[in-house]
């Protein structure tokens, strides 16, 4: 606040548009909004309080516009009072009418051959020329008559000033209510000041960054498992933010896109942004045969290394969202939070997860279009608003994206993945501060899939909105802003993982396994003993001990030695003394039975505590793999 001259407390409001964003001060708070007409008019009238700004002069952009309107109808070509004549001339018409006649002949020959995703898209054209049509004539096929560019222009500003005070509204219900009290429309807007509490506004433009200007930032690569994964970094600061991205991507086509690279430079400018194509997507490698989870969030741990990130904020998108909730619960000490937006913990439907099947037309529809039509755009009736996916420009832009960010074959490999993910078991593992976003109108991940997460996490945040599954389309700023506020709450806070999970290899032998030290350690495993009666160790992920297992009953057979092994895979509570740090059971876990002495060829041996046939969650209280 600010002292009036007048002697009472006058507030100051600010709008500064940078490109396609404007930041709007007001009364000490400060957020951004995405550019619209409305906005542009509103600073237009906020710059010249108590004057008269005629709409036609404001949807013309300058008074010379107006002059320009007023010299051509004095030359004859009609006043800016009267009406413009029919919406649509004979000609334009008879154009409508031929291309109704073409929809309806294509859309039956695509019936008639069995094809029926074209004769939808032909269907669905021929209802919006038909309305559009329709919208020119009255009654009895009468033409209905334009109206005059005053007329039009008092609607069209009339309606974009309120549609932008309402979206002010949502972020500052203050400022709404001043603009809506203060602000007039109609033939001529103005802006008055409101005498109980007056407003010192001040507009401003700062240069915008012109298209081409922006430097993508360099492309990298760091091996994870054989395979090369392609990563970027950009901004800068204290905090790591790691992008898990959606179901397909490419990061250098990001940057093409103008709202995506928008999106993602506003996301840098919260922290340093670590993004990475995941395998057989984008500028990564193709791995062989199918993907797993556990090989994904290698994937995590290898650009987080390249990166020099020992903790970073996971932003998972999509089908990123399992993966970084996973990533999270194995190593909670590289995770400082979580962001997870249009996710889910599995997405078909399961007795217990009935919200699931909304998913699985998705998945069907998805497969299909790898296995026929990839590469045509197809898909982007899935991702994107339906305004947006029937415009014939961005399909072919999207049908692109398609054909550079994932091969049919990988699509139908990941999509293989995806209906085995499930994730569920591990969400009260995640103890670290959580946002959940989910937006209303994803078709790709249904609404109840975001609550579900909110719901299991402990103590997570949930933000709802509406808008599609693209996270750069819709209302992005307002997402942007929850994650930054999200974030900004995080200021010192570094709990202790209390929580990991944890695998344990347990194998019974009938002499001392000389392989066991180097298999473990070939798998990433941490040895606990090993003896002439049996190896224990921990591992990360269930499978790693599974292949670690393997590798002894192998390197056992070898040598002539009897083995058998069990794995368990479940929640432990870190305990610590010092720097050492020890696991003991949060509860029963998951896996195989452990071996016992009574199995054959081992039932006459006895551990050297006694008898050792107990599951393998006996052994919890073992010291855990130590991370980092």
């Amino acid at each position: 606040m600010e002292p009036a001259t007048g002697g009472g407390a006058r507030l100051v409001g600010e709008l500064v548009r940078e490109g396609d964003y404007w930041t709007v001060a007001f009364d000490g708070r400060e957020f951004r909004v995405r550019h619209s007409k409305g906005l542009g008019y509103l600073a237009v009238l906020l710059n010249r309080p108590g004057v008269e700004v005629a709409a036609l002069e404001l949807a013309g952009g300058s008074s010379s516009s107006r002059s320009s309107e007023r010299e051509a109808a004095a030359a004859g070509a009609g006043s800016i009072e009267a009406d413009l004549g029919p919406v649509l001339d004979p000609r334009a018409k008879a154009a409508y009418r031929r291309r109704l006649d073409e929809l309806e002949a294509d859309r039956d020959e695509a019936e008639a051959f069995n094809d029926p995703e074209r004769a939808e898209r032909a269907r669905s054209e021929y209802d919006a020329v038909a309305a559009e049509l329709g919208s020119a004539l009255g009654l009895g096929g009468r033409d209905r008559r334009a109206g005059s560019p005053a007329e039009r222009a008092r609607l069209n500003v009339t309606r974009a000033i309120r549609a932008a005070i309402e979206h002010l509204a949502e972020h500052d219900q203050s400022l709404g209510a001043h603009l809506m009290a203060t602000v007039m429309t109609g033939r001529a807007c103005a802006y008055r000041h409101d005498r109980a509490s007056p407003v010192q506004w001040t507009t401003s433009t700062r240069p915008a960054e012109r298209h081409g200007q922006f430097e993508p930032p360099v492309t990298r690569y760091t091996e994870s498992g054989g395979v090369s994964i392609a990563y970027q970094v950009l901004g800068e600061g204290e905090l790591d933010i790691v992008g898990v991205p959606l179901l397909i991507s490419h990061l250098d086509l990001f940057w093409e896109d103008r709202f995506a690279a928008a999106f993602y430079r506003r996301l840098a400018s919260l922290g340093r942004l670590i993004m990475f194509d995941k395998r057989d997507t984008g500028l990564s490698d193709s791995a062989p045969g199918d993907p797993s989870l556990q090989q994904r969030i290698e994937d995590i741990e290898a650009v987080m290394d390249a990166c020099g990130s020992s903790r970073a904020v996971l932003f998972g998108y999509s089908e990123g969202v399992p993966m970084s909730i996973l990533f999270a619960a194995t190593y909670p000490e590289r995770v400082g939070a979580l962001i997870l937006a249009a996710g889910a913990a599995r997405w078909p439907s399961a007795p217990d997860y009935p919200c699931g099947r909304q998913s699985e037309e998705m998945m069907d529809a998805i497969e299909h279009l790898a296995e026929h039509r990839w590469g045509q755009g197809d898909s982007l009736r899935w991702f994107a608003p339906a305004g947006v996916a029937e415009s014939a420009a961005v399909r072919q832009r999207f049908a692109r994206w398609e054909r550079m960010a994932v091969s049919p074959s990988a699509l139908l490999r990941i999509v293989r993945m995806i209906r085995k993910v499930d994730v569920r078991g591990v969400l009260p593992a995640i103890h670290m501060p959580t946002l959940v976003i989910q937006r209303l109108d994803d078709l790709i991940t249904p609404a109840c899939h975001g609550r579900y997460l909110a719901e299991h996490i402990p103590n997570a945040r949930y933000f709802e909105q509406p808008g599609c599954h693209l996270p750069w389309l819709d209302d992005s700023e307002a997402m942007l802003a929850e994650i930054e506020d999200f974030l900004s709450g995080l200021a010192g806070h570094e709990p202790e993982p209390d929580r990991v999970l944890v695998t344990i290899l347990y194998a019974l032998t009938d002499d001392h396994l000389a392989v066991a030290g180097r298999q473990v350690k070939a798998h990433r495993g941490r040895l606990i003993r090993s003896t002439s009666e049996y190896t224990m160790a921990t591992f990360d992920s269930p499978v790693r001990a599974i292949r670690c297992a393997a590798a002894l009953r192998d390197g056992a057979s070898a040598s002539g030695i009897a083995l058998r092994a069990g794995v368990q895979a479940g929640r432990g509570r870190v305990h610590r003394r010092g720097h050492r740090r020890r696991v003991r059971s949060g509860g029963r876990g998951r896996g195989g039975r452990c071996p016992t002495r009574r199995d054959p060829d081992l039932s006459d041996r006895e551990g050297p505590r006694g008898r050792v046939g107990h599951r393998v969650r006996r052994w919890w209280s073992t010291e855990a793999h130590r991370h980092g």
